[in-house]
C-alpha cells in the first residue's frame, strides 16, 4: 500500500470511528506536554498518521509575523507536512522543542496552552552541505480528549517571528 493510500485509509477510518463516538486521534500521556513528544515523533519518523491524530479535527494554525499573521486550516497545515515528508530532496527532518515552557490551564475545563515554547525545525537536504534550521517561538493550545482511548490534542498553534515569545 502507497503512503497516499495509506493515509486517505487512515482518515476515512479517524472520520468513521469519530462519527460513531470512538476516540482515536489523541496523543496517549499523562499530561498536556505529551503533545510535544508526539509532534517531535511524527517529524523525526516523518508519520503522516502520527501528525494527523496530535492534531484536532477543528486545528488552525497561526503564523504571526509582524506586521503579517496567516492563518492556515487543518488541511492545509497536513498537506505541507506530507509535502515536506515526501520530498525525495530531503534526508531527514527533526522538531525539537526546548525545555522552560510553561504548561497554563485554559479558559474551558480540559484546556491548556504552552506557552513560551522555543521549537527549532531542522531540515537535512539530499545534496547539501549540512541541515538547515529554523526556530520560532509557539504557543500551543490543547484538550484533553476523554474516550476509550483518553489523550491530548493540539486544537490551535501559534508560531511567532521577532522578539521573545508572546503568552495566551
Amino acid at each position: 500500500m502507497t503512503r497516499d493510500v495509506g493515509v486517505a485509509v487512515c482518515c476515512v477510518l479517524v472520520a468513521v470511528l469519530a462519527s460513531a463516538g470512538v476516540v482515536c486521534g489523541a496523543c496517549p500521556g499523562d499530561g498536556p506536554e505529551v503533545v510535544l513528544d508526539c509532534f517531535s515523533r511524527a517529524y523525526s519518523q516523518q508519520e503522516v498518521v502520527l501528525l494527523e491524530q496530535v492534531l484536532a479535527a477543528d486545528y488552525i494554525w497561526i503564523a504571526v509575523a509582524p506586521p503579517q499573521v496567516d492563518v492556515f486550516r487543518r488541511e492545509d497545515s497536513v498537506a505541507s507536512s506530507v509535502a515536506m515528508f515526501g520530498n525525495p530532496q530531503i534526508d531527514s527532518v527533526a522538531l525539537e522543542f526546548q525545555d522552560g515552557y510553561e504548561v497554563v490551564a485554559g479558559d474551558e475545563p480540559g484546556t491548556w496552552r504552552i506557552e513560551n515554547l522555543l521549537a527549532t525545525l531542522t531540515v537535512e537536504p539530499a545534496a547539501a552541505d549540512g541541515p538547515s534550521e529554523a526556530t520560532l517561538c509557539a504557543t500551543l493550545y490543547v484538550r484533553q480528549v476523554e474516550g476509550s482511548s483518553p489523550g491530548y490534542e493540539v486544537y490551535r498553534e501559534v508560531f511567532f517571528e521577532g522578539d521573545g515569545c508572546v503568552g495566551k
